[in-house]
């Protein structure tokens, strides 16, 4: 209703107003409900906007003042009277309900909400909780509801997962993963060998894939001992390999070694002392020793002298670390093992006695390491005669010699050297040198080295030769001849 519209009202209400009535504050009030004038407002129009009907207006307006006149109105005497009888009671009641009634309304008060929130509507506290409760497992109902189908697609994929994998197993190979290794194939020549002092020629192979097709350029070889090894990979990197022993020549054929022919080497074996020259069982005694090793060509040493059945002396360095491990296949044939120094380095071993043996003993736990046990047999590098070592220390090779003995060495040298200890040289330099200076002693200690591999080489023929004229061939040990070029004092 507008600001104009009430006071109008208001105006059209004092004029109306019968004489000796008074207003709300007064005392007096209307005679009568329909002399009270009704306030126009927005009630009293419909939805239309236009104006109720009169009697509907005074009614609604009645019910109203009827109520206010209600409230106005003072309480009847009744009631009035029994607030008056409860205090009274109250009034006569012992002290101790009076307390009782306002610790009941202390405990009231210290009740939780919830409890009091209940007492005033009337509705249980149980009840409501139980409410919340329906709710929560409707909530809970309706999230299960909601991820349940989620649940199921996810168990659905995993299935059908698993499922095309088995599948994809079990379709043809050029269709899943590539897991077949190629195929290479050797071919071999069978009147090919390899004579001593000879390259190996490759005869020929090829290598094929199932999917990457010929291979055949992409093989790498390599030789290891007496033993070619193949190898190739495809493009899924599966790799296959292959070996081929070296088809060394026998023994008793001609030798065609280092540039020499086998009719050359013909004329040398004519030089060669006969077998009923050097009779059997003479007595003759030949201890082949090896230096400086291991090395890349010890390994075929020892299938030549496993071939012939002989036992030799491996005085060993420490020269070639990745050949290290064959000192235990030398000590398992059941050759002998001697130290050779570690670095075989003349500047530094003959600086000084304490710097010979600090190497030495370096050397030793090597073996020790490879063998399981420490071994008394050395040679020194160069020989216990070496220039070399005289010449950077005067006098340190008489004070090694006097002290090998006292530290239980016994050290070798030789009688009999094969020449291979010179920059250049060939298999048949090694014969001839060898057996030429072997008629010349009962007891032969030979000097070889087994990183040469001519020497090696010579060996397929000279043990041959040496056991089919008579020579016995041992290995050293501490009670062998043992060929010093200085005694110790």
């Amino acid at each position: 209703m507008s600001k104009e519209n009430f006071q109008e009202n208001q105006a059209d209400y004092r004029r109306k107003k019968p004489a000796g009535t008074a207003d709300r504050r007064g005392s007096a009030s209307p005679k009568s409900l329909d002399m009270i004038p009704v306030r126009r407002s927005n009630r009293d129009r419909n939805s239309n906007g236009n104006e109720r009907p009169m009697h509907r207006r005074n009614a609604a307006a009645g019910a109203g003042n009827m109520r206010a006149q209600s409230r106005r109105q003072p309480q009847s005497n009744h009631t009035q009277q029994s607030r008056q009888e409860q205090e009274a009671r109250r009034a006569r009641q012992p002290q101790g309900a009076q307390q009782s009634r306002q610790a009941q309304a202390t405990r009231r008060a210290r009740q939780p909400q919830g409890a009091q929130e209940a007492r005033r509507t009337g509705q249980p506290q149980g009840a409501r909780q139980a409410g919340r409760s329906g709710r929560t497992r409707h909530s809970r109902r309706s999230l299960f509801h909601r991820m349940f189908p989620v649940a199921v697609i996810l168990a659905a994929l995993f299935v059908l997962f698993f499922i095309g994998r088995g599948i994809l197993r079990m379709l043809p190979r050029k269709i899943g993963r590539d897991t077949e290794p190629p195929v290479i194939e050797l071919t071999s020549d069978p009147d090919y060998a390899v004579y001593p002092g000879q390259e190996y020629e490759e005869e020929g192979y090829t290598a094929t894939d199932d999917r990457d097709g010929d291979l055949t350029s992409q093989v790498r070889w390599s030789v290891e001992g007496s033993t070619i090894v193949y190898s190739v990979s495809d493009e899924a990197g599966n790799v296959a390999t292959r070996t081929r022993q070296i088809p060394y020549a026998e023994v008793s054929a001609n030798i065609a070694q280092d540039g020499h022919s086998a009719e050359e080497l013909a004329k040398m074996r004519e030089s060669f002392p006969d077998a009923d020259e050097t009779a059997s069982g003479s007595g003759k005694v030949i201890y082949l020793t090896f230096d400086d090793g291991p090395g890349q060509y010890t390994e075929r040493l020892l299938e030549i002298l496993k071939r012939n059945d002989v036992h030799v002396t491996f005085f060993v360095t420490g020269a070639f670390p990745v050949y290290e491990d064959m000192i235990h296949k030398e000590y398992e044939a059941g050759h002998s093992i001697g130290v050779h120094t570690l670095t075989h380095d003349f500047d530094k071993i003959y600086a000084s006695t304490d710097a010979f043996w600090k190497d030495n003993n370096e050397m030793q736990e090597v073996v020790v390491r490879q063998t399981g046990h420490a071994t008394n047999l050395m040679r020194f590098a160069g020989g216990s005669s070496n220039s070399l070592g005289i010449w950077q220390s005067p006098g340190i090779m008489e004070d090694l010699v006097n002290q090998a003995q006292k530290k239980g060495f016994q050290y070798f040298d030789w009688n009999v050297s094969s020449g291979d200890g010179a920059a250049e040289g060939d298999s048949a330099m090694v014969i001839s040198r060898i057996t030429e200076q072997v008629q010349n002693y009962d007891t032969s200690v030979v000097l070889c080295h087994d990183t040469k591999e001519y020497t090696v080489n010579a060996m397929e023929y000279l043990i041959p030769w040496l056991l089919d004229n008579g020579y016995e061939i041992r290995p050293l040990s501490v009670d062998s001849f043992p060929a010093h070029h200085m005694e110790p004092d």
